[in-house]
């Protein structure tokens, strides 16, 4: 009996993982605006211990990536110092679960939710 139903079990199993809740996807910003253009930039600083942050007005609405790079080291009359090393740019991905939009921070996994700006996936 268990041999019969071997078939119709793994049937039915597939169908139940293809009907599951999927898991967070990249996503990209739907409702562009100032408003959530601040959120972005604010929420980006908070992560990077309140750097201050600059970023493209259309930041994040046509890729889920954005990467954020250290601000370069100047002498007293403005100009880059050679031989220093900024580091790394900071990653950070927009991802959305069910109607949540969240920043993904890379390096350290740690994820922001977005309370004014919506996404769809990418």
């Amino acid at each position: 009996m268990l041999k019969k139903l071997g078939p119709v079990i793994a049937v039915l199993l597939s169908a139940c993982a293809s009907t599951a809740p999927a898991n967070d996807v990249p996503a990209v910003i739907t409702n562009a605006s100032t408003l959530t253009h601040d959120e972005i930039r604010r929420v980006l600083s908070a992560a990077l211990d309140g750097a201050p942050v600059t970023i493209a007005a259309d930041a994040l609405t046509k890729t889920s990536v954005v990467s954020i790079e250290r601000t370069p080291v100047r002498d007293q009359q403005g100009l880059l110092v050679t031989g220093r090393d900024p580091g790394r740019p900071e990653i950070f991905e927009l991802r959305k679960k069910g109607r949540l939009c969240t920043l993904v921070h890379q390096r350290t996994g740690k994820h922001i939710t977005l309370a004014v700006a919506r996404c769809k996936e990418a």
